[in-house]
């Protein structure tokens, strides 16, 4: 709201002129640039308070007694601006100017996720979204690890807003491009999703629905700090860290993520981790592991497969942590033991798309906030669908290190 100054008795007119002038630029993002604000605001200030120095001095050069008392009232009466209307006044331009940024989203699109689909599936969405009065700004990958780098472009550039648009690939490289030894690289960043990906299982878990429903989420969310893991781990000579939010796992479910993304995934998100793992038991055995959750050694012997779930489902539908929490500081961690084939088959992958498999003998539960996986022979791991090396792993988890936008409560 315009602040308005009654000044004709203090100045002369061509200057209230140009001071009404400079209040109603600071009050117009199309008149005053947002480097030029400051410094305007700083010299409006100055400007309303120049005036009453010289008018109250020259005042008390006339007449040193009572009467100048009764005209400083009258003054002040006159202004009506005291210190704390000049903060609101500024306290509500940095406000408004903190919303328009807010409205200004970087889209990072992976167009090869879902097959493909993406290249479909996004433009229709990228117009509701302007529709809707978003500035949208968009970044397309074109390769493995392009997510990573433009992530890390943008928050160096002062990006408050990033929109992932693919799947659960892309949505670790860029977490791994906003994060950094740890630490988010910037505590303004916020991340929203449009899961267009294949298997979309952090979608699931946050409980996005579908591409539609996430441009409500992106309007009408909360934002919400979720967890995340940092895994360490040697590549060749080299030691390693990379970040996941969703689901890292050892074994099995590495085997199978491998194998998935090597096809055409033209089987879509569920049938084709179905048929992935079906295929990967049939020729998959396993290794010796040894686990160890907050410093306890739980399991030293043949595993199947070792899970650290911070969200509640992975490949493409498995509700393989049905008590799992993204806000809890937590993984849960599940150990298969190394069962005949037919088990797997017949009981076990049944069971896991319906979130039973904990009730088996052969699945054991565990939750901790570090977590450690050697073998003396070398099994590949994933994180969020990509495979960046082999045990041994080291995992600590970072309690509310992400800022992401997720759908409200129901009322």
């Amino acid at each position: 709201m315009p602040v308005r100054v009654p000044l004709h008795t203090l100045m002369p007119d061509s200057e209230v002129a140009g001071l009404y002038h400079t209040a109603a630029c600071l009050h117009s993002h199309e008149e005053a640039r947002v480097g030029d604000r400051s410094a305007l605001s700083n010299w409006f200030v100055s400007g309303l308070y120049s005036p009453i120095r010289y008018r109250l001095s020259e005042q008390r050069s006339a007449d040193a007694t009572g009467p100048v008392r009764v005209r400083i009232n009258t003054l002040q009466r006159k202004m009506r601006l005291s210190a704390d209307r000049v903060d609101a006044a500024t306290e509500t331009l940095n406000q408004a100017e903190k919303e328009r940024k807010d409205q200004e989203w970087h889209a990072i699109v992976n167009p090869a996720s879902g097959g493909g689909r993406t290249r479909k599936v996004w433009p229709p969405l990228a117009e509701k979204l302007r529709a809707r009065g978003v500035r949208l700004h968009q970044h397309e990958t074109a390769g493995v690890g392009d997510a990573t780098e433009i992530a890390q472009r943008l928050v160096g550039e002062g990006a408050s807003e990033i929109l992932v648009v693919g799947g659960d690939g892309t949505l670790n490289e860029v977490i791994n491009g906003v994060v950094a030894d740890d630490e988010v690289a910037s505590a303004d960043v916020v991340l929203s999703l449009i899961p267009c990906g294949t298997g979309k299982d952090f979608a699931r878990s946050l409980g996005i629905k579908s591409p539609e429903h996430a441009l409500d989420v992106l309007t009408n969310g909360d934002i919400s700090a979720l967890d995340i893991g940092s895994i360490s781990y040697r590549a060749g000579s080299t030691n390693e860290r990379r970040f996941f939010v969703n689901v890292a796992d050892v074994g099995l479910g590495a085997e199978t993520a491998a194998w998935m993304n090597r096809s055409s995934k033209r089987l879509g998100g569920f049938l084709g981790y179905l048929v992935a793992a079906m295929r990967t038991i049939i020729v998959f055995s396993g290794k010796p592991a040894r686990v160890l959750v907050d410093d306890v050694l739980v399991h030293d012997g043949p595993a199947g497969m070792v899970v650290l779930a911070n969200g509640r489902y992975f490949a493409g539908g498995m509700r393989i942590a049905p008590n799992a929490s993204l806000t809890d500081g937590l993984v849960d961690v599940l150990i298969l033991d190394d069962v005949p084939k037919y088990t797997l088959l017949g009981s076990l992958l049944p069971r896991v798309y319906r979130g039973k498999h904990l009730e088996h003998p052969a699945v054991h539960h565990y939750q901790g906030s570090r977590i450690e996986i050697s073998s003396p022979e070398s099994m590949p791991f994933e994180v969020d669908g990509e495979q960046p090396g082999f045990t041994d792993i080291g995992v600590c988890m970072r309690r509310g290190a992400l800022k992401v936008r997720t759908p409200a409560p129901a009322e």
